[in-house]
């Protein structure tokens, strides 16, 4: 019996070498999951494939892709089949419902091939990702945009110097959204446009968790803000407590600057604070220290003015709105229609470098507590002068 035992286990061992668990996580070049979507293997080799001499069916049906983009699988080991010099290839596709309309390229696949996969455990997340394509898409402008919309769900004109130019949306420059966030879809109502509702697993942070930025560095920006006129978003906030929200217009370069404006807007401590050292002009709530809506502007380094709206925060949808004087002196805060506020001091300058403001933005952050600061965005627009 003993002899029979030790025989068992160690075909038991055998047969667990011939296979190797396969795990990665699927993101594309912006860093956003392929949450929802599919991975499918397929054994490349010149004959019928054998294990130790046994017939062997390779899986070839798709498995499934967690909300982060992770997945498992159990495949045969390429060292260890038969014939010889086999490879995997893997087809990844997108859900249907991976990014939302209009920023969203739709569901969209690709392929790997040419991996050896061998020993016990082996991880393809940065093989995969590397050949991923954008879930987003990445528009680009031209001289005769003077406003850039970017809606949810909701197509609506695009203003031109000449006109309307169609539907859709258009950032010059890329859309980026934070990582981890999940979303889901507000049907339109008669009297707000249908929007999205961004949230994450509750989980401490002491960086911004949730939002979106369109726009890029100033000293290369395809959408430099040196003159804008009036900037207007629709939006409501999803938590009162253990949550603060920045929504206007920042700076974010990719190199040197002042303050913080060299560091991302997303995923970050830049704007988990209240006071920012970038460039930044909006509107802010943070709860704790805020009941009420407060109108801010910032230069990089730190230096800020802050206006009470006395707008009492909540949950409700809003528009929020701002604009700018001829000579870039005074800015105007509106809630819902309403002036709200004005400021003249430490308003960052209209510069075509790399410390101009440049990006269309709004953030959530959870104050390192585990909650989910969500958020429902529907539009956003900035025309320029």
């Amino acid at each position: 019996m003993r002899r029979i035992l030790v025989c068992v286990l160690a075909l038991l061992g055998s047969a667990a070498a011939q296979f190797t668990t396969v795990t990665g996580t699927v993101t594309d070049p912006n860093g956003l999951p392929y949450a929802g979507g599919t991975i499918s293997p397929t054994l490349v080799s010149s004959g019928s494939p054998t294990l130790s001499g046994f017939a062997y069916t390779p899986p070839t049906q798709p498995t499934g892709l967690d909300r982060s983009g992770k997945f498992t699988l159990r495949l045969g080991d390429n060292t260890v089949l038969s014939p010889g010099s086999s490879t995997w290839s893997f087809h990844v596709c997108s859900a249907v419902g991976t990014v939302a309309p209009d920023f969203g390229k739709g569901p969209v696949c690709f392929d790997v091939t040419g991996v050896t996969i061998s020993g016990s455990s082996q991880d393809i997340g940065t093989t995969l990702s590397a050949a991923a394509l954008a879930l987003t898409a990445n528009f680009g402008s031209s001289g005769s945009i003077t406003a850039v919309t970017i809606p949810e769900i909701n197509a609506i004109y695009q203003v031109a110097q000449g006109g309307p130019v169609g539907f859709g949306s258009i950032c010059p420059g890329n859309i980026g959204f934070a990582t981890g966030t999940g979303s889901t879809q507000v049907l339109p109502t008669a009297t707000r446009r249908a929007g999205i509702t961004y949230f994450i697993t509750p989980a401490a942070s002491t960086s911004t968790v949730v939002g979106l930025d369109c726009g890029q560095n100033g000293n290369n920006s395809l959408f430099p803000i040196v003159g804008w006129n009036h900037y207007t978003t629709q939006f409501s906030i999803g938590s009162l407590t253990n949550a603060r929200y920045w929504l206007g217009l920042a700076t974010w370069n990719v190199g040197s600057g002042l303050g913080t404006n060299s560091v991302n807007i997303l995923n970050t401590t830049k704007f988990a604070t209240d006071t920012p050292a970038s460039n930044t002009i909006g509107f802010r709530f943070s709860s704790g220290t805020d009941t009420t809506w407060k109108a801010v502007t910032v230069t990089a380094g730190g230096s800020s003015t802050i206006v009470d709206t006395l707008v009492t925060a909540d949950t409700n949808f809003h528009i929020f709105e701002m604009t700018n004087n001829l000579t870039g002196t005074a800015i105007q805060f509106l809630i819902d229609g309403i002036v709200v506020a004005t400021i003249t001091t430490n308003i960052p300058p209209g510069l075509q470098t790399s410390d101009g403001l440049a990006d269309i933005f709004w953030t959530g952050d959870n104050k390192n507590t585990v909650t989910s600061p969500s958020a429902t965005f529907y539009m956003a627009q900035l025309t320029l002068k």
